[in-house]
C-alpha cells in the first residue's frame, strides 16, 4: 500500500492534522501513527496509508530515543510515495528562513524532486498566516501550497482532492 507520510518541525500541527483529516474522512477514533485509509473522489476510490512521524529539528538531539524516532521519520521519508510536509504558517517577524530552520527547506527540496509532495500551510486561522504564506510562496516558487487549519478543519477538501490525485 502506498504511504502517504506527514513531515514537520515539532509543534506545526502534524498530529492534530492526522487525527482530524482521518475524522474528516469518517474514521471515528483513529489510534497509532498508522492508518489505512479510502479516498473517495468523484465515482473513483484510492487507497493507502497515512502515517504520522515524529518531529524533525535542526541539529543532533543529545536524547538517544529521540534520534533513533527522528531516525524512522527519515527513513518513512525516504521510503514514502507521498511526502506531506506540514508548516507553520504564521512565521512571524523573523521570516520564513529563520523560523522554519534548515530542516524544512531540505525536506522542501528533497520531496519536491520527487513529484509526490504535498505542502500544508498549518495554522493559516491565526494572525500572520497570510504573510507567512507570502513568504513561502516567494521561497518556494511554484511550489503548490494548501493553507489549512488542522484545528478548525478547514482546506482539508483541497488536501483530499490533491492527495487523491496524486496517488
Amino acid at each position: 500500500m502506498n504511504a502517504c507520510v506527514i513531515v514537520g518541525r515539532a509543534n506545526c500541527g502534524k498530529t492534530t492534522f492526522y487525527t482530524n483529516f482521518l475524522r474528516s474522512l469518517g474514521y471515528r477514533d483513529p489510534k497509532g501513527e498508522a492508518c489505512p485509509i479510502t479516498l473517495r473522489w468523484k465515482r473513483s476510490v484510492k487507497a493507502c496509508e497515512l502515517v504520522d512521524t515524529v518531529s524533525l529539528v535542526d541539529g543532533i538531539l543529545p536524547d538517544a530515543a529521540a534520534r533513533a524516532g527522528m531516525a524512522r521519520t527519515l527513513m518513512l521519508l525516504a521510503s514514502a510515495y507521498v511526502v506531506i510536509h506540514v508548516v507553520s504558517a504564521p512565521l512571524g517577524a523573523k521570516g520564513f528562513r529563520e523560523t522554519t530552520g534548515a530542516i524544512d527547506l531540505l525536506v522542501s527540496r528533497y520531496a519536491r524532486r520527487r513529484k509526490k509532495y504535498l505542502l500544508l500551510a498549518n495554522k493559516c486561522d491565526l494572525p500572520g498566516a497570510r504573510t507567512g504564506i507570502q513568504e513561502l510562496r516567494a521561497e518556494l516558487g511554484d511550489q503548490t501550497i494548501i493553507p489549512i487549519s488542522a484545528t478548525l478543519q478547514t482546506g482539508f477538501h483541497q488536501v483530499q482532492e490533491y492527495l487523491f490525485n496524486l496517488l
